[in-house]
């Protein structure tokens, strides 16, 4: 009797392939382009422009291909004053409301299994932003989100990691959505890494809104 081929087993992720990345206004489309040409690019301006989504499934997708080795993620831990050792729970517990905008891209584009093996070999690492000194990132994106809660001296320890081959994405609205008292580092910033060679400041306008009619109405009110 001729031998029973046997099934080869295969991986859980191999399959999952996330939908191509398409940009949904020019806007988008030239901040994607910003960075991929940039080491360090800002992404600034009015809530629901995808200023978040677009380098997150852009790290997910360079991740998935081996591109890279690690996402780093971080934001401001403003509502805990910056101090997560007065909440409950682990390290990694304490920071994980911050990590929701991040996981909700990566499991709907790549799945629930795969983001969570990936947190779990620690190839999506969160760092909250006040534990960053003394580390050095290679071969990563960093994505820093909510940035306009970050004071000067915070930003400058965060552009001081950037290794080698790692991308940065820092995004934020200081005009609008700042919660701090005294000057953002995200707008200290950009004033001052201006025409640096490899930095790009990208600003997207209210008509960006793409999260819905009526977000996009209610932005516009508040910004006039």
């Amino acid at each position: 009797m001729p031998k029973k081929r046997q099934r080869v087993k295969k991986s859980k992720f191999r399959e999952c392939r996330a939908p191509e990345l398409l940009a949904m206004t020019q806007a988008q489309g030239n901040y994607m382009s910003s960075i991929q040409d940039n080491v360090v690019t800002f992404g600034l301006g009015s809530a629901g422009t995808g200023k978040t989504y677009c380098p997150t499934a852009m790290a997910g997708q360079m991740l998935f291909e081996k591109k890279i080795d690690r996402i780093i993620v971080t934001r401001p831990a403003v509502e805990a004053g910056d101090k997560l050792g007065h909440l409950p729970g682990s390290l990694e517990e304490k920071f994980a409301p911050y990590l929701e905008p991040i996981k909700e891209v990566l499991t709907s584009r790549y799945g629930t299994g795969w983001y969570e093996s990936q947190l779990k070999n620690k190839n999506i690492l969160p760092v909250p932003l006040g534990y960053m000194q003394g580390l050095t990132f290679d071969n990563a994106f960093i994505l820093a989100d909510e940035m306009q809660n970050s004071t000067p001296n915070n930003m400058f320890m965060l552009l001081s990691r950037v290794g080698n081959n790692s991308k940065v994405v820092i995004t934020g609205d200081y005009k609008m959505q700042k919660m701090i008292k005294g000057v953002s580092g995200l707008e200290d910033a950009t004033k001052r890494l201006k025409g640096v060679n490899g930095v790009s400041v990208f600003t997207f306008m209210s008509d960006d809104c793409v999260r819905s009619g009526i977000a996009k109405d209610i932005i516009q009110r508040y910004e006039n």
